[in-house]
């Protein structure tokens, strides 16, 4: 009895060949495209978790220094119930380093036209990450600066927080 791994007939080497090759093609093709997405997908994701690292951080200082503000007039409100000198204005300003690029990428941090949310966001990558700022803490809107070092500065005249480039800290 003959079985089909022995019958060759109406077949070539040549096309056996080329036809294993568009097979294997096919499949790898397959497989490039799928990993390519899934790469994608793995870059937004990190560059997501970074801006989530970023808006900690910009939170945790803006939480600080309003703590401090609000001791502060505490304090000075106590001051003057006992007839005390009225002490000066709270002033502050807090350094942030941030990283200056995220997945190779430039970014800025900035608080929304309303100054509720804060949004980091890469032009390049067209990834935007909000957060919402505490109620309680005002943020001048639209203040902001690019990744890297970031100034968080007390405006008294205002009594809000703004967000500055160093070197721009008004």
């Amino acid at each position: 009895m003959r079985g089909f791994s022995f019958d060759n007939r109406a077949s070539s080497i040549g096309f056996e060949y080329m036809l294993t090759f568009a097979v294997a093609l096919l499949l790898l093709s397959g497989i490039a495209t799928t990993l390519g997405d899934v790469t994608e997908d793995q870059e937004q994701q990190v560059v997501v978790d970074h801006f989530e690292y970023v808006g900690a951080e910009i939170h945790t200082q803006l939480h600080q220094q309003y703590v401090a503000k609000e001791k502060h007039d505490r304090d000075s409100s106590m001051i003057v119930a006992a007839s005390g000198p009225q002490p000066p204005a709270y002033e502050s300003t807090v350094y942030v380093d941030l990283p200056r690029t995220v997945g190779s990428h430039t970014y800025s941090v900035q608080a929304s036209p309303d100054g509720d949310e804060l949004v980091i966001a890469s032009s390049q990558l067209l990834i935007e990450y909000r957060t919402p700022i505490h109620p309680e803490i005002p943020v001048r809107a639209n203040s902001g600066a690019p990744g890297g070092e970031v100034g968080i500065t007390y405006d008294s005249s205002s009594d809000e927080f703004v967000i500055n480039a160093i070197g721009d800290l008004t």
